[in-house]
């Protein structure tokens, strides 16, 4: 028989070490010690201990990423009582949230769904995504659609209701799982903890809330095609200088007058207008 000594690993020192390591550097949350059986032979006593450590590994790994891939969320919150407030999404969608309303969205959509939280009420103009739903959450209630418009509103101080201009959209009361899809022209309601829909005589009136529009470093043609599609009178504004349109302004615009409109935008920017049927044309002088 040999003189020489074969090596024998101490598994339990080295797994005693190892832990000690782990809660020393926080990565998981120190638990009572519980003593390892004796019994259990070295070769088990060392995969045991590579699967703990594998395991732990993924799971820093996995909080890691999670860190580094979070979006960026923007809290976009209207204080003003008697304006509304145009928000161009990330998407190109628009949302023109109402006095005291507040809308959280992320910097950049995901590519399987464009999620958004809504408390209070606006009017969306959802840019049409095939394959990517737009989703709404609200209080007790979820919105999906993939292109539309459509007026919704949702706070402590109100009940539910929704509006559609265009479209189909989708509406979930989560506490009893109701789902429920209106198309234009309809209207749903939450009434006694109810989902319910019915038909609007009057679909102009549903937009006639919109008075003054605030749009806070929005560009120009942005603001024009708001304007020309939330506007009450028979005008429509049209810039053709693409060199104008990319340009960026915080401004209050009063919807009851687009002539007094077409007015402002010509002296800040020194411009003219002509006006050629319906159509208020707004060009270099």
């Amino acid at each position: 028989m040999s003189s020489e000594k074969r090596w024998k690993p101490d598994v339990d020192r080295a797994w005693e070490k190892f832990c000690a390591h782990v809660y020393v550097e926080g990565l998981v949350e120190q638990k009572k010690t519980v003593a390892r059986k004796r019994s259990l032979s070295p070769p088990f006593g060392i995969w045991s201990a590579a699967a703990v450590l594998c395991a732990i590994c993924v799971g820093v790994a996995i909080h890691f990423w999670s860190k580094s891939s979070s979006v960026e969320m923007i809290v976009a919150q209207n204080n003003k009582e008697n304006e509304t407030l145009v928000i161009t999404l990330p998407d190109g969608s628009v949302a023109l949230l109402s006095g005291n309303g507040k809308l959280t969205y992320p910097q950049s959509f995901a590519s399987n769904r464009r999620l958004v939280t809504l408390e209070g009420e606006a009017f969306f103009d959802v840019s049409n995504h095939d394959r990517c739903p737009f989703v709404i959450e609200a209080d007790r209630v979820t919105v999906e659609v993939l292109g539309t418009s459509f007026r919704m509103r949702s706070d402590e101080t109100c009940p539910f209701e929704l509006f559609v201009k265009s479209g189909i959209v989708k509406v979930v009361l989560m506490d009893v799982d109701q789902n429920i899809f209106a198309e234009a022209g309809e209207q749903v309601q939450l009434v006694t903890n109810w989902l319910q829909k019915s038909y609007v005589d009057d679909m102009d009136a549903q937009g006639s809330g919109i008075r003054r529009l605030y749009f806070k470093d929005e560009p120009l043609g942005q603001i024009i095609r708001v304007v020309n599609a939330y506007t009450l009178e028979p005008f429509q504004l049209s810039i053709e200088d693409e060199s104008l349109l990319g340009r960026d302004f915080t401004v209050t615009l009063d919807m009851e007058s687009v002539e007094g409109i077409a007015e402002l935008l010509c002296s800040v920017l020194n411009l003219k207008q002509t006006v050629v049927e319906n159509i208020i044309y707004i060009d270099a002088k």
